[in-house]
């Protein structure tokens, strides 16, 4: 029999010069509440108890794993966004602190508006779509991606957060939009598209990668503001005027996508830093006076 508190220490001794000891910290209480299907604080005080002969194994399984760049929330298939828990794989990428902070400005943006229509586009795991939705009971919200495997993954998350998202397969990249979709029937759309160029792949760690689905991840460096220009495109159809259009955004192009949305015609833009003070989220309104 092994003592639960060897584990951790097996935990740290071979994560942390990966991900640092806090984060190796981290993933050993995550698997620990999976495994072992206890809370952070039962965990803590049973460290001197001994573990199961299959619980080991379970822990022994999962470090491997780990220690071959494997993310934790494809492990146990499971991601936390919000007050949200979701369901993701290699289908979807693992939503982030980033992408929550847009969804809470974009709350925010909702705030006086009654029974608000939204559209979110590339939506993958669903997760700001199933956000928007839960904490705005009052709204219909629609959302699509091009992958039937992330659609499907949605769809399991709507019924497992009881929201009523409507998912449709859509390349927003083509013109070919469904006609439930009326113009000028939007109060926000909303996107997390693709926006990594191929040329900034060294920068990223290799668990991303070697793991995450590359086609919600990355853009030619020839174009790389392609999807932002199809995003406001689409938004000059279906947003009511006067309605927002927000997306999250490359820091290293904040400037460049500002300028976009502008000559789009989009009014009042504005980029807003995340909590590690970079330009990630973008926000502008359509114009009720066009031109």
């Amino acid at each position: 029999m092994q003592p639960l508190r060897q584990i951790w220490n097996k935990f740290r001794e071979v994560l942390s010069a990966e991900y640092g000891s806090r984060e190796a910290d981290a993933l050993f209480y995550w698997a620990a509440q999976e495994i072992l299907r206890q809370d952070r604080v039962q965990i803590a005080a049973r460290l001197q108890d001994s573990v199961s002969a299959q619980e080991k194994e379970s822990f022994a399984g999962t470090l491997v794993r780990l220690q071959q760049g494997e993310p934790i929330q494809y492990i146990f298939q499971k991601a936390y966004f919000l007050d949200l828990e979701l369901e993701v794989n290699r289908s979807v990428l693992i939503p982030r602190g980033e992408t929550e902070e847009l969804v809470l400005w974009a709350l925010d943006c909702l705030r006086d508006v009654s029974n608000p229509t939204i559209l979110d586009l590339c939506t993958g795991s669903g997760a700001i779509a199933l956000a928007l939705a839960q904490a705005r009971l009052d709204a219909q919200v629609w959302a699509c991606d091009i992958s039937c495997e992330a659609l499907q993954t949605a769809e399991r998350n709507n019924k497992k957060c009881r929201t009523a998202v409507k998912f449709f397969q859509q390349d927003i990249l083509q013109n070919n939009f469904p006609e439930t979709l009326k113009k000028e029937s939007f109060d926000l759309i909303i996107s997390n598209p693709p926006y990594v160029r191929q040329s900034e792949k060294p920068l990223m760690r290799a668990n991303v990668l070697q793991y995450e689905p590359h086609l919600a991840l990355f853009v030619e460096d020839l174009d790389p503001l392609l999807f932002y220009r199809r995003i406001a495109a689409i938004a000059n159809l279906y947003l009511q005027p006067g309605a927002s259009l927000m997306a999250e955004i490359n820091e290293a192009l904040s400037d460049e996508t500002k300028q976009l949305f502008e000559r789009q015609g989009f009014v009042k833009t504005e980029i807003r830093q995340d909590l590690h003070d970079k330009p990630r989220m973008i926000k502008g309104f359509k114009n009720i006076f066009p031109d």
